[in-house]
């Protein structure tokens, strides 16, 4: 019997290790995606500026 309790033990501790790395993958992707568009509006803003300067 206490054989079947640290398998089970074992499988609960896997799944944790397993959902914890997919955890870090969608984490530094999220990080990417939030840098890409901070230089998207960064660019923009840029861009927004040197034309409104330009009218004026």
């Amino acid at each position: 019997m206490f054989e079947f309790v640290k398998a089970n033990k074992a499988v609960v501790q896997e799944r944790v290790v397993q959902s914890h790395s997919q955890a870090c993958y969608i984490s530094r992707n999220i990080t990417k995606e939030i840098e890409k568009s901070n230089n998207i509006s960064e660019s923009f803003v840029q861009e927004y500026s040197e034309l409104l300067e330009f009218l004026q």
